[in-house]
């Protein structure tokens, strides 16, 4: 999954990603998100960021769709 261009699609912002991350326990900043998503950190901490996006992203697809479908 290309995240960058998913999160373009879904209108969504690293920083509502970050904002996510944290109201799902996870302690990420913006520049972490982003050094992440760049493949500039290419720690644990960056992968378990990196799955829990593509999480984020499936869930609000699921929700886009099913709002366009109702």
């Amino acid at each position: 999954m290309e995240i960058k261009v998913e999160l373009l699609r879904l209108n969504l912002r690293q920083k509502d990603i970050v904002s996510e991350l944290l109201a799902r326990g996870y302690k990420a900043t913006c520049p972490e998100v982003s050094a992440a998503l760049s493949g500039y950190l290419k720690t644990p901490k960056a992968e378990m960021l990196l799955n829990e996006i593509e999480n984020i992203i499936k869930e609000r697809k699921e929700a886009s769709d099913a709002k366009q479908t109702h």
